[in-house]
């Protein structure tokens, strides 16, 4: 339990005050603090000895000083008081952010996952196991790599040089793209004549 806790409801300027004049009378500095705890919670019926026993021993310091009064006790407190409201003000922001930034997220992979539907809605049945196909993973079983999940430099390196230099996004590369689709396509629809599996794609 923090101190705002114990301290109960927050103190008023005027129950610090009698607070102050309670503690000086009963000559707090050589008394027990059991004796004097019991004592000013007697005469504040509005606070328990709990609270009274955190007060005076979240300002044990100040309040033993000579100097000390009940002005700068109840400064103190107010002091005391506007961090913390500063505190939950800011974990109350963050949560929130951490919530608006969580709805986010799952709007985005909700978005994702309209725009997969939404992209195989325009593509032809007959394309998915094309679509589906990656040949970086097959270049990674070839090498005994596709149980990977990470890779170091040195393998990346043989990776790369396997697959060879990447190709230009350019017209060319379209072209030979929708040719390859093509093939793909003309393959699959001789197997469904003949009634025999769907090739691989190569």
């Amino acid at each position: 339990m923090g101190w705002s806790e114990r301290l109960g409801p927050r103190w008023t300027e005027s129950e610090v005050t009698e607070f102050f004049a309670l503690w000086r009378q009963h000559d707090a500095t050589t008394a027990s603090l059991d004796r004097v705890v019991a004592a000013v919670s007697t005469e504040l019926p509005q606070r328990t000895p709990d609270m009274v026993r955190a007060l005076i021993q979240m300002h044990k310091g100040f309040l033993s000083l000579p100097m000390a009064t009940d002005e700068g006790l109840y400064a103190i407190l107010t002091d005391h008081y506007d961090a913390q409201a500063a505190w939950e003000s800011e974990a109350a922001e963050q949560q929130q952010q951490q919530q608006v930034v969580a709805a986010s997220s799952s709007r985005r992979k909700v978005s994702r996952r309209n725009n997969v539907q939404y992209v195989r809605s325009f593509s032809a049945a007959i394309d998915d196991e094309f679509f589906a196909h990656s040949e970086f993973h097959d270049c990674l079983v070839q090498m005994n790599m596709g149980h990977f999940q990470r890779a170091k430099r040195t393998e990346w390196s043989a990776i790369r040089g396997s697959m060879g230099h990447p190709r230009r996004f350019s017209a060319t590369f379209l072209k030979e793209e929708r040719q390859k689709l093509l093939r793909y396509r003309n393959v699959v629809r001789y197997a469904q004549r003949m009634n025999v599996r769907r090739p691989c794609i190569t």
